[in-house]
């Protein structure tokens, strides 16, 4: 670091080795061949991001007298035995650090896509003015991990009126329903690549056949799975056709 101390902004005494030493910041030199001691009296202020630190080498740009029979001459190399402050018009150079080369920036992994499927099947026989059941068969079929939350929405076709869930192995499903639309949400662990989702079932109340809307005969019925990161909607809803039939008759 090199320091370029202007004229007035610094007051140097020196005095002869052997006389009582001062204080302030001490240094040495050898003008004519003879040591002499440095010493500075005064505070000179360093600007917030330099520091002196010992050894430095302060050049001083032209003569400077500091006594009437001592000359400082131009370039003369103190040695500074501690850090020292510079006055505000003084320019301090900052030290240069070695800079280490950055580190490169890893190039973000590939994201594995995520593809959920669903297959709703009769879980038993439909009749009138009873009860029927579907089951939901839902598995990970891509090369992404499916995370929480994951929602089957199942719009049951007019006539049937959702009665209850059933998840026998886990408790990680919850339904509710609202009008027509039943909707399961499940939050549970994380489905794996070739993992399926814990067994659902949905039970429905079907109407009397003298207040079932279509009268006898089959009733299509689709439902769907939703998860924000799945990005293969093709296998995403899964219809079934429901024969409902009057109590005791065969499906």
């Amino acid at each position: 670091m090199t320091i370029r101390l202007a004229l007035g902004a610094l007051l140097l005494l020196v005095t002869l080795v052997g006389l009582p030493a001062c204080a302030g910041t001490r240094a040495t030199a050898t003008p004519d061949g003879e040591p002499i001691e440095l010493v500075v009296d005064e505070s000179i202020a360093v600007s917030d991001d330099a520091q002196v630190l010992p050894s430095v080498i302060i050049s001083v740009d032209e003569a400077v007298a500091v006594a009437d029979d001592v000359q400082v001459l131009p370039s003369l190399v103190i040695f500074v035995s501690e850090t020292i402050a510079v006055a505000d018009d003084a320019q301090v150079l900052p030290v240069p650090q070695p800079t280490a080369a950055p580190a490169p920036t890893p190039m973000p992994a590939p994201s594995p896509e995520l593809d959920l499927a669903i297959e709703k099947l009769l879980d038993s026989a439909f009749h009138y003015g009873r009860s029927g059941s579907y089951a939901f068969r839902i598995w990970n079929v891509g090369a992404g991990i499916a995370r929480s939350p994951i929602t089957m929405v199942d719009d049951l076709p007019d006539g049937f009126t959702f009665d209850s869930y059933s998840d026998p192995f886990t408790t990680d499903w919850a339904c509710t329903a609202s009008g027509q639309r039943v909707t399961c949400a499940y939050n549970g662990p994380d489905i794996s690549p070739g993992g399926f989702l814990p067994a659902l079932v949905v039970t429905v109340t079907v109407a009397p056949i003298g207040e079932f809307p279509e009268g006898s005969g089959a009733v299509e019925n689709c439902a769907q799975i939703r998860q924000r990161d799945d990005v293969n909607p093709a296998n995403d809803e899964s219809c079934v056709s429901t024969a409902v039939t009057p109590s005791g008759a065969a499906a």
